[in-house]
């Protein structure tokens, strides 16, 4: 009976291995298709924007708000000229400081968006304006700064380069 026993539980056994092997190979045949078609469909609702009704419509359309939002922001520095009077009075070589930065978020909106028929093109104006951003910020927007245009600069220092060097 001892004997018996073994024997059922070693068919049981083989036939347990026997439908996890058959469940096993269903899935590695039909389980990598499913996940990509299911992926790419996800893909596809969410990237392509084909009327004004698809699901990723309004955040292509106004990509700086609601929740899947992306910050866009523009980062300005500048080179303030330290010694402004010794300059222009004594054509002294300047000075430069490069400023902290001054942060504005970057907001872009899509409007008077229209779809072809056939729905490969997209025709829009957009909107872009930017917003100062305090919290990133270091350098106030009023704050009073001395540059030099970058042309009238090279110019100048060319210039006084080939007069010091004697050339012409």
């Amino acid at each position: 009976q001892k004997q018996n026993m073994v024997s059922k539980l070693g068919k049981c056994t083989w036939c347990c291995c026997a439908f996890l092997l058959v469940v096993l190979s269903i899935q590695v045949a039909f389980l990598p298709q499913l996940l990509r078609d299911t992926v790419n469909s996800g893909i596809k609702d969410t990237l392509i924007v084909t009327s004004n009704s698809s699901s990723g419509y309004s955040s292509w359309a106004d990509p700086s708000s609601g929740s899947d939002a992306v910050p866009v922001w523009m980062e300005c520095r500048f080179f303030n000229v330290k010694n402004v009077y010794e300059v222009v009075n004594h054509g002294a070589f300047p000075q430069l400081e490069i400023t902290p930065p001054m942060v504005y978020n970057e907001i872009s909106v899509k409007y008077n968006v229209s779809f072809t028929k056939d729905k490969e093109w997209a025709g829009y104006n957009t909107w872009e304006y930017y917003t100062y951003n305090k919290d990133k910020s270091y350098l106030d927007p009023k704050t009073e700064l001395t540059i030099i245009s970058p042309l009238v600069g090279a110019i100048y220092y060319s210039l006084k380069w080939n007069v010091i060097h004697n050339i012409t």
